[in-house]
Formats: structure tokens, sequence, C-alpha cells
């Protein structure tokens, strides 16, 4: 990868236009790597001689290859830790925050796993429950229990109907008794009168 960056840096370098100033008093102003030249200079890629000349057209050594490449090694490092540094601090964020999420994920599995335990512990509370009303058969117990209280109810209204009619009775006879008085009391006056009229005569 680094190989691609340098060859993509050196067309970068060895390609542009005609109108830039010159680093070098010795490349012509309308030369056709003028501006290259001036940009590797401005990197600091090529330094040119001691006179401030750039000698485009003499024999480049391996020596001079090699420092050459080792300059543009360092530039290039420098731009990527210029430009990973943002890139580590994002990835650093976000993993902070995965780490969060996790530290989230990990209370709400603790969290789920309780309730399970919960739903698991009244689930086995309910079958002992159960077990324990098997023998005595509640729905049975509660339909007789029912029956019984509808008897109860029939017998309630008859025993209603029963002392209804009883006091309907009694009223009729405190009649009865109160029509005899009055007639006892007519009788009475009627004698009080007959004995009055003969101790008259």
């Amino acid at each position: 990868m680094r190989r691609s960056l340098i060859a993509l840096l050196a067309v970068t370098f060895l390609v542009g236009g005609r109108s830039a100033a010159q680093a070098f008093p010795d490349i012509p102003a309308d030369h056709w790597a003028g501006e290259a030249v001036e940009e590797i200079a401005a990197l600091g890629i090529v330094i040119g001689f001691p006179d401030d000349t750039f000698r485009g057209n003499e024999p480049f050594t391996r020596y001079q290859a090699a420092l050459v490449v080792s300059r543009l090694l360092g530039v290039v490092d420098t731009s990527f830790e210029a430009e990973l540094g943002p890139m580590r601090a994002l990835l650093a964020d976000m993993a902070a925050d995965l780490a969060a999420q996790g530290a989230r994920l990990a209370a709400v599995d603790s969290a789920v796993a309780g309730l399970s335990d919960e739903v698991a512990a009244n689930a086995e509370r309910l079958r002992a429950l159960e077990a324990m009303l098997m023998p005595f058969d509640v729905p049975a117990a509660l339909r007789a229990l029912e029956e019984r209280l509808e008897v109860v109810d029939i017998d309630v209204d008859a025993a209603l109907v029963r002392a209804g009619e009883a006091q309907a009775a009694v009223q009729a006879n405190e009649t009865a008794i109160a029509e005899l008085r009055a007639l006892v009391r007519s009788a009475e006056a009627r004698t009080a009168a007959a004995r009055t009229d003969a101790a008259a005569a």
C-alpha cells in the first residue's frame, strides 16, 4: 500500500502546470516540470545544490534517489499521521461508545435473567399450589357449593312467601278480632240499656 501511495505522490509531484514561481533559478519559468519541482521542494523532498540550483539535466545517482525516497516516505508518514489522528480519536470514541453499550446490554441481560428466574419461581409455586389443591377437586367442590346455595336461595324465597302469607293471616285475624270487639261492645251497650229500662218500669 505504501508503494502505491509513493507512486501516486510521485505522479502528483512530476506532473504540473507552467505558471508556478520557480524555487531554483536554473529552471525556466515555462518548464513543463517546474511546478512539480516547486512542490517537492516545498515539501522538503529535494533541496537542490549548495548554489541553490536544481540541475535537472544532471544524472540522478542512487544515493540521491535513496535520499529523495527517504524524504518522500517521511512526508507520507507525516501526512498519514495528520490524517489518522482524527480517525484514531473517532475510533477511540466509537470504542468507548461500544463499551458503554456493552455495559448497558450486560445490565439488561442481567435484569432479563433475574425476571426469568422470578417467572420460573412463580411457575414452580403455581405447580406446587395446583398439586396441593388437586386432591380436593376444587372445581367440583365449587359446583357443589353453588348447588347448595341455589337450594338455600329457594328455601329462603319459600320462607319469605310463607312469612308474607302468615303476616296477611295475622292482619286478617286482627281485623276479625277488632270486629268481634266492636260487636261485644255494642251488645254490652244494648244490655245496659235494657237493664236501665227494666229498672225504671
